[in-house]
């Protein structure tokens, strides 16, 4: 269990005249703010869900397969701990930060915290990391993801966020400092505070392809058959009519029942009133629902186990551009937000976290290619350190690495293949005109050394 905060609400750097009188609460008792928000989470998605789908992570397989194939990739993968100059932390300078991600609360360890985040961020567009920590440059003791939207921002009257604040079921507030919290969001481009989720692009989408479903539910549990009405010229009298109507249910009500043959007498005749599924283009309309869920999320559906339309060397272009384009952006995003809002405000702000992406085997191909492009230009004169920093090469720089090499073996030469003189060297800054040239060929050499000291003729 995390240790009890008890902060002060006085630490916030409220204008006197928007301070309000919120009650103290300790940030991490177990009866006020660990387990509300635990329990407060279910009510709280019906309210945020609205009248549509109310919780498309829990109901449709495309949200969860699309959230948790992001959530697992970059979760899955391993992390390092740089330093101030882009190189390997040391175990000794990390060792504390290391220790808290690797288990940043009794219920959590460092992929599960990850997985959290993504989940929170990718489905609400938001997530709050509530910090356990008592002044602003501590390394916290603990880590607690929660969905954003659980969290209201208190602003001054400069319009500047000062603190966050959380509204319990009960009618309590908890209050936290900027410091207390770190806010990932998605860029929104309608409120420059709160975070923009991929659901509110896909709603419709996802409405759409909820509704198919239910009417295909619909389908199977009404016999199976679209529905109609049974025609007969002549007037039925009530004993005939409830017969005929319950021999019809009897024998086509159900699933089990479906497509069996049908015998009506008299004359009788079925007549279709709703067209079927092939009539509709149900499958189509199911796919394009799936396909635009899936784009709003840059997922490509072989990482949902869709293989349709899709070989070996696709499959490879696929996984290679899904790392490349959605995975490692949201991986530079939560470094990023990590780096702004935690690790440069902590006393040791030289080290920050960083995903390893060297191992990830669909971005090999990606790698060869970086380090081809990166030996042609060490051949051109620039520094290994240089390419290391352009192309994001894991591999450790060294002093050496500044040295910069271009070969010997080249000269230039006119249209007629006739080598042309070297160009003279740049004259330095502060000396006239011809002071860098080479003297001419028929200058007066200087005299030879006879042994003294200042090489001057007697």
């Amino acid at each position: 269990m995390l240790k009890r905060l008890g902060q002060s609400l006085a630490a916030f750097l409220l204008a006197p005249t928007t301070r309000k009188s919120i009650p103290l609460i300790p940030r991490f008792s177990d009866s006020e703010w660990q387990f509300l928000g635990t329990t407060r989470s279910k009510t709280f998605l019906q309210v945020v869900g609205g009248n549509k789908v109310t919780d498309p992570y829990a109901s449709n397989p495309w949200v969860r397969g699309a959230i948790e194939s992001i959530a697992m990739n970059i979760s899955g993968t391993p992390i390092m701990w740089m330093n101030s100059r882009d190189q390997v932390a040391s175990p000794q300078d990390s060792a504390k930060w290391d220790r808290l991600f690797q288990k940043p609360n009794d219920q959590m360890g460092l992929q599960q915290l990850i997985e959290a985040t993504l989940i929170h961020l990718l489905l609400w567009g938001e997530c709050m990391w509530v910090l356990d920590r008592k002044e602003p440059t501590a390394i916290p003791a603990g880590i607690i993801p929660y969905a954003g939207p659980m969290f209201e921002p208190i602003i001054n009257t400069a319009s500047k966020i000062v603190g966050w604040k959380y509204d319990t079921s009960d009618g309590k507030t908890i209050p936290f400092n900027t410091w207390e919290v770190v806010f990932f969001k998605m860029y929104n481009p309608y409120d420059p505070i709160r975070g923009l989720s991929p659901i509110q692009a896909a709603q419709l989408g996802i409405d759409q392809d909820n509704m198919a479903s239910q009417y295909n539910k619909a389908f199977f549990m009404n016999s199976a058959l679209p529905g109609g009405v049974i025609e007969i010229d002549e007037e039925l009298s009530d004993e005939t009519f409830n017969r005929m109507k319950q021999q019809f249910q009897d024998h086509h009500g159900g699933v089990n029942k479906a497509h069996m043959m049908a015998i009506l007498e008299g004359g009788a005749k079925y007549k279709q009133l709703v067209p079927s599924q092939k009539d509709m283009e149900f499958l189509q309309q199911k796919h394009w629902n799936r396909d635009e869920i899936l784009a709003c999320y840059k997922v490509p559906k072989l990482e949902l186990g869709v293989w349709e339309g899709v070989n070996f060397a696709v499959a490879k272009v696929q996984s290679r551009e899904f790392w490349v384009k959605t995975l490692v952006p949201k991986m530079r995003l939560l470094e990023h937000i990590m780096w702004a809002q935690l690790f440069s405000l902590t006393s040791t702000g030289n080290i920050y976290l960083k995903f390893d992406v060297s191992k990830v085997d669909a971005l090999q191909a990606e790698v060869n290619e970086k380090i081809d492009m990166a030996f042609k230009l060490w051949q051109m004169g620039a520094s290994l350190n240089e390419m290391i920093d352009r192309f994001e090469l894991n591999i450790p720089k060294t002093d050496a690495g500044n040295a910069r090499f271009v070969t010997n073996n080249v000269f230039p030469i006119d249209d007629n293949g006739k080598l042309l003189p070297l160009p003279a060297p740049p004259v330095p800054p502060g000396q006239p005109q011809g002071a860098g040239k080479p003297k001419p060929s028929n200058a007066p050499k200087a005299p030879a050394s006879k042994g003294y000291e200042d090489d001057t003729e007697i």
